[in-house]
């Protein structure tokens, strides 16, 4: 019962008609446990609270879920796990669908700051990519293809959420992609972008190199990596995890554009 007195859920369960939930974990550093138990027991609870009010769920969950999990390729060091915040959510999805309540799944990709301003309210794993290539300290990103990094600004998730909210029927039982679908950035011109800022701003740095995962376990690995003191071993292996599980190997879907949703951000709009 959420924590709540009986009486306080009696009440609730009176008033409610809609629940949107947003809540979730998304730090890759914490444990499997925790995860889950914001990610699926939290999920198991908002199916609770729906079904006691006969209400309609509007469940936030990711466009990940589609996603392969790449493994970790230095031989375990990285302690961030992207896979496993990938499975909770996939496990929270299949308890959203099969609850029997009217219920819509709003899968956002990763979400940015606001498109007009950039304020956001914490810097996002993107941040930390972002300073690791500045410093040097991101010589590689690990991936067979140029693939594609998919983000949202936060005020056109917000604006999504509520039109599925006044819409029901429009989109009861569907699953509604807030993404930038086939306008997302790839790898190659992304870091294009870093790099013509970083010249802007009178940093020098170098590109760093696709590296498909072969490569890095028969020769980057041995020469390089293997070398490194435990704690950059650990460092330099989460940001690995981070690069090869946040970017996405074939555009995603995306119901934006799609009257009455908002349109997509596109890499020719202000961002």
């Amino acid at each position: 019962h959420l924590g709540l007195d009986d009486r306080t859920w009696s009440a609730l369960t009176r008033d409610v008609d809609t629940v949107v939930h947003c809540a979730g974990v998304v730090d890759f550093g914490i444990d499997d446990a925790s995860t889950r138990a914001v990610n699926v027991d939290g999920v198991r609870h908002i199916v609770e609270l729906s079904r006691d009010a006969s209400a309609r769920l509007v469940h936030v969950s990711t466009a990940f879920v589609g996603q392969p999990v790449i493994p970790d390729v230095t031989g375990g060091l990285a302690t961030m796990h992207p896979g496993a915040y990938i499975a909770s959510k996939r496990d929270g999805e299949d308890l959203v669908r099969g609850s029997g309540l009217d219920w819509t799944i709003v899968r956002p990709s990763i979400v940015c700051g606001d498109s007009e301003t950039g304020e956001i309210s914490e810097l996002q794993g993107l941040h930390t990519l972002v300073r690791a290539f500045l410093r040097g300290t991101l010589p590689v990103v690990l991936c067979e293809d140029a693939l594609q990094y998919d983000f949202v600004p936060c005020d056109v998730v917000a604006r999504s959420i509520a039109t599925v909210v006044n819409h029901p029927r429009q989109y009861d039982r569907e699953h509604v992609w807030v993404t930038s679908g086939a306008a997302a950035l790839d790898i190659d011109s992304l870091v294009a972008v870093l790099v013509d800022e970083a010249t802007r701003l009178g940093i020098a740095v170098d590109a760093p190199r696709r590296l498909h995962p072969d490569v890095f376990q028969r020769l980057w690995k041995p020469a390089f990596f293997d070398l490194l003191d435990p704690a950059s071993q650990t460092k330099f292996a989460n940001l690995l995890a981070s690069v090869a599980n946040l970017f996405n190997t074939s555009p995603f879907p995306t119901s934006l554009g799609s009257d009455p949703l908002p349109p997509a951000q596109t890499a020719d709009r202000k961002s």
